[in-house]
């Protein structure tokens, strides 16, 4: 309800006038500086008599100078900029005395243009993130108005032109700075990405200025964490359009109605693509970045690669390295052997080699289980390869951590319900806990023994102190392999809490009784004494 003393019947312009005008006497007054550079910026647009001002605002793009200052400046070459290039006021051309003042100002212009962008893309590494995130807007503002005002014979609209890719080129050597970490301007960039036109010279450029930096031996560890980051933003997915006036395009487009007009060349844009993949996994990469890699390389990669194969010896040299590290190479190695055509027989083996205890307490763990259980669905499989991954993940229940058993136990009936001739280690009576043939330390599964073996370790489990785990143990004992295959997703992330949680929520019993005789009013019990030397009617 509104307050009717503070708002009497009045005209709804007349209270909005009110308002503003209280907010204009809070609204804080601009610092001299930076009404200083305004009044400049606005003197040039309105006079080119004082074009000299562009060089005092330029003064102030720098990295040392204040951020509000820095801001001022960059709005107000903007502005200039904008207006002069919208009127065709710069004018790429050597300078001489035979030539026109007017041409000779157009040349002093674009001279102060390039100047002015070289300025913007060193600030794209300024401390303070507004002030590189204007800079970037401003210099993809500029790429925008040059193309939109080319002149008809300058080149036709399909493409871009030699203008905006210098302009692109210089933002990304900027971005992929061997000196500046640039994770925030990247981050800020990618919803440029988004446009196809962008994301097609932004491969094309990185490609070449990775080539240069190998070939020149200028690769550091900054230039390497700043083309990683670009190259994780880069998304590759959705591109297969057959109709390229729907592309979603920065430039090349009729703005009137909205369909673009760039040719999409797709096997160049994956060429570039795997270009810059194959020239940064040459280079040194630190175990972080390694990990990064082999997460996203078998989604993300892979799939748009023109060549995928190209990767075998990189993919296979980190399945070998063990621990985290050949987890993470797993899924890549089995997208080379299930959609390439990879020859790796030693591929089982080494998969049977990770099921050791460490598997069950990486952050990984869930990632490793899933993908182990789609490369052991096959039911071709011979039954001793898939009773030593059996035995080994039952042997590895014994020390595992609780959260983790459940899992382990239904992933293991998966298994029988595939291979119903491996029921039989359930409780086989020709294998003694005292003469187990099983050789845990055998790291080949066809000498381990395992399908002479019996399950021993999850009848122990049983007698575990959880409920949940001794549960899980005696319904593979006591009922066998099921009909259909048990949910393994549901348990691969369980968590102390939620096990916890789940416990106290149990209702273990539902009527708990306090007499043996039903109660007749306040009367005792019968074989109570009370009641012999009492009687209440």
């Amino acid at each position: 309800m509104k307050n009717k003393r503070k708002y009497p019947d009045q005209p709804e312009v007349e209270k909005t006038m009110k308002k503003l005008a209280k907010l204009s006497k809070v609204a804080k007054t601009d610092r001299p500086i930076v009404k200083e550079i305004k009044e400049k910026a606005a003197a040039v647009v309105e006079s080119r008599k004082n074009a000299n001002n562009i060089v005092d605002l330029i003064g102030h793009l720098e990295l040392t100078e204040p951020g509000y200052a820095v801001a001022a400046a960059i709005q107000g070459v903007k502005r200039i900029f904008t207006v002069a290039i919208e009127k065709h006021e710069l004018l790429e051309k050597e300078d001489s005395d035979e030539i026109p003042a007017e041409d000779k100002y157009r040349i002093w212009m674009y001279n102060r243009f390039q100047e002015v962008v070289k300025k913007l893309c060193t600030l794209l590494h300024h401390k303070k993130a507004s002030v590189s995130t204007l800079a970037l807007a401003s210099i993809m503002s500029f790429l925008k108005t040059s193309w939109v005002s080319r002149e008809k014979g300058e080149a036709d609209k399909a493409d871009w032109g030699q203008k905006e890719r210098e302009m692109i080129n210089s933002v990304i050597l900027s971005v992929c700075s061997n000196k500046h970490q640039a994770k925030n301007v990247i981050t800020r960039f990618q919803e440029f990405l988004l446009y196809i036109d962008v994301k097609f010279y932004f491969l094309k450029q990185l490609s070449k200025i990775i080539s240069v930096a190998v070939k020149g031996d200028k690769v550091n560890p900054v230039f390497l964490e700043n083309v990683l980051s670009s190259l994780e933003v880069v998304g590759m997915e959705n591109l297969d359009i057959t109709d390229s006036s729907k592309l979603n395009t920065f430039l090349c487009k009729d703005l009137a109605v909205g369909e673009s007009s760039f040719k999409l060349d797709m096997v160049e844009m994956k060429k570039h693509f795997g270009n810059c993949w194959l020239q940064t996994l040459k280079c040194k990469i630190n175990l972080d970045q390694y990990k990064r890699v082999l997460t996203i390389l078998h989604d993300k990669v892979l799939p748009f690669l023109p060549r995928p194969l190209l990767l075998t010896d990189f993919l296979l040299s980190s399945y070998n390295v063990g621990g985290s590290i050949s987890l993470l190479a797993l899924s890549g190695v089995f997208t080379l052997i299930s959609k390439h055509n990879l020859e790796y027989p030693e591929f089982y083996t080494k998969l049977y080699q990770l099921f050791t205890p460490e598997v069950l307490h990486v952050k990984y763990m869930a990632r490793f289980f899933h993908l182990a259980d789609i490369f052991l669905t096959s039911t071709h499989l011979p039954a001793y390869l898939v009773a030593a991954f059996t035995k080994r993940l039952a042997r590895l229940c014994l020390t595992a951590p609780s959260t983790s058993i459940p899992m382990a136990i239904r992933f293991i009936h998966n298994l029988m319900f595939r291979h119903s001739g491996l029921a039989k280690m359930i409780d086989n009576p020709d294998s003694k806990v005292s003469e187990d043939p099983f050789d845990n330390k055998e790291t080949d599964p066809a000498k381990c023994g395992a399908l002479n073996s019996s399950l021993w370790e999850i009848l122990s489990l049983q007698n575990h102190v959880l409920p949940q785990v001794s549960t899980a143990a005696k319904d593979l004992i006591e009922k066998g392999v099921r009909e259909n295959e048990l949910d393994v997703s549901a348990l691969l992330e369980t968590t102390w809490q939620e096990m916890f949680e789940k416990e106290t929520k149990k209702k273990v019993f539902a009527n708990v009784p306090t007499n043996w005789e039903a109660p007749d009013g306040l009367k005792m019990s019968k074989d109570d004494i009370w009641s012999q030397i009492f009687e209440i009617a």
